[in-house]
């Protein structure tokens, strides 16, 4: 389970910045399109960019340090192991590490699985980031109207001169503008990429 505390951008603002008008691009085309948009993001970045409150499952290997999914951590709100709550002072003895490491100084997490509950995420979205999704999005409702076919990967304009096209993947969009600002933001296992 995850709740949001925010959006990367506000629609009105992608409206006034990329002339995506209500008659063409209606509100909720906009909100659909938006959370795929976001989610596509922090897929590839491996963080979230606005405030987030998530419950995980996390197997623990029985040793002081208990690794979480998210990094940018905020707080810790509640634990639970084999179906039974934490105390408010047993959660609040575990030290939390904005990387994502809980680590209980006064003994080590149960082996087995964890139920955490947690806020994580930055309090406001990059600057850089907000315009490259914003992009994105235009990209994304505009998909249809590209006049270049769906499966091609080169393109040559009647004009004259064949442009090769940037393919999207599990960790680029395929658009060099919003791929170079999401890189400077990728977590990898070790930390920044």
């Amino acid at each position: 389970m995850e709740v949001v505390g925010g959006f990367l951008f506000e629609l009105a603002e992608v409206r006034q910045e990329h002339g995506l008008s209500l008659a063409q691009h209606p509100t909720e085309k906009l909100i659909r399109k938006r959370l795929e948009v976001e989610v596509e993001c922090e897929r590839i970045c491996g963080q979230a960019f606005v405030p987030r409150f998530e419950r995980a499952m996390v197997e623990s290997s029985g040793t002081d340090a208990l690794l979480l999914p998210r990094v940018e951590v905020r707080a810790l709100r509640a634990v639970s192991v084999a179906g039974t709550a934490w105390s408010t002072g047993d959660v609040a003895a575990v030290a939390v590490d904005s990387a994502g490491v809980l680590t209980r100084p006064a003994g080590v997490w149960p082996s087995g699985r964890v139920v955490v509950e947690y806020e994580h995420g930055m309090d406001m979205p990059p600057e850089d980031l907000r315009t490259a999704a914003m992009l994105r999005l235009r990209s994304r409702v505009n998909i249809t109207s590209s006049g270049v076919p769906d499966r091609a990967i080169s393109w040559s304009a009647a004009e004259g001169g064949t442009y090769r096209i940037a393919l999207p993947s599990g960790e680029r969009t395929g658009i060099p503008e919003v791929d170079a600002a999401y890189e400077g933001y990728t977590i990898d296992a070790g930390g920044f990429a």
